[in-house]
C-alpha cells in the first residue's frame, strides 16, 4: 500500500523526474525508516517567490507501508516533515493523507505557518546533500525528540528566521530557543533546578 501525504512550504531540486518525458528534476527516492520513500516538488525554482510567506502545500511525500498501520506511517511522514523544516528553514507540515488507488476521500489534515526558506540548513538544489540529512539525522530525531522537545525546537528556529517579524521578537525567540534546549539537558541529565539555576547535585546549590 502506497500512502501520499501532502507537504507545505518547502522547495528542493530533484535528482530524478517524477514523469516520464518530464524535464523537470523535482523526485528524490529513499529508503528510511524501513519504507520506500519518494519526494516530489510540486513547483519550480521560479515559483518560489510566489509561494513564499503564503501557506501552501507544495510537495508530496509518497511511503509504501503497511495498510494495518496507518498510524505509523503517518508517524513517519511527519518526522520527515520536521527534519526538511529545519534543513530548509520553512514551515512544513502535512497538509492531506491519501491511499493511492483507494476511492475514499482526501483526509485533510491541519497545518499552518508559511513559505520561508530564505537561510536553508542545506541547500535546496543539492539533492544528495538533503538525502544525506534526513539518512543521518532520521534516528538521532526519533531517539531524543521527546525528551529534548525537537519538534519544538524546530519550530521556534523557523520562527525566529521569519524577516517579517520585527526584530525584538525574532531574538526573544531565539532565547525562547536557547532556554528550552537548557531546560530539557537538565531534564535529561538530572540536574537540579533553583530559582532558574540548574545545580548538577544539592552540594553545589549549597555552595552558591
Amino acid at each position: 500500500m502506497v500512502f501520499k501525504f501532502g507537504l507545505t512550504n518547502i522547495y528542493f531540486q530533484g535528482n530524478e523526474h517524477s514523469a516520464s518525458g518530464s524535464k523537470q528534476w523535482d523526485k528524490i527516492s529513499f529508503d528510511l525508516g524501513g519504507y520506500s520513500n519518494e519526494l516530489v516538488c510540486r513547483i519550480s525554482k521560479s515559483g518560489v517567490s510566489e509561494a513564499r510567506w503564503k501557506n501552501v502545500t507544495t510537495a508530496d511525500l509518497y511511503v509504501e507501508g503497511d495498510q494495518d498501520n496507518q498510524a505509523k506511517v503517518k508517524k513517519h511522514a511527519q518526522v520527515i516533515a520536521t527534519l526538511l523544516s529545519f534543513a530548509l528553514d520553512s514551515h512544513c507540515y502535512l497538509s492531506y493523507m491519501e491511499k493511492v488507488g483507494d476511492k475514499l476521500p482526501i483526509r485533510n489534515l491541519p497545518s499552518r505557518g508559511s513559505f520561508i526558506q530564505r537561510n536553508p540548513v542545506i541547500d535546496a538544489d543539492k539533492s544528495d546533500e538533503l538525502k544525506a540529512f534526513l539518512s543521518m539525522s532520521y534516528s538521532s530525531y526519533n531517539e531524543l525528540h521527546e525528551t529534548r522537545s525537537l519538534n519544538v525546537v524546530i519550530e521556534l528556529f523557523n520562527l525566529a528566521e521569519n524577516h517579517e517579524q520585527p526584530i525584538e521578537l525574532r531574538l526573544a525567540t531565539i532565547f525562547i530557543l536557547l532556554e528550552n534546549l537548557k531546560a530539557t539537558y537538565a531534564t535529561q541529565e538530572n540536574y537540579c533546578n533553583h530559582y532558574g539555576k540548574y545545580y548538577k547535585n544539592q552540594k553545589d546549590k549549597k555552595m552558591d
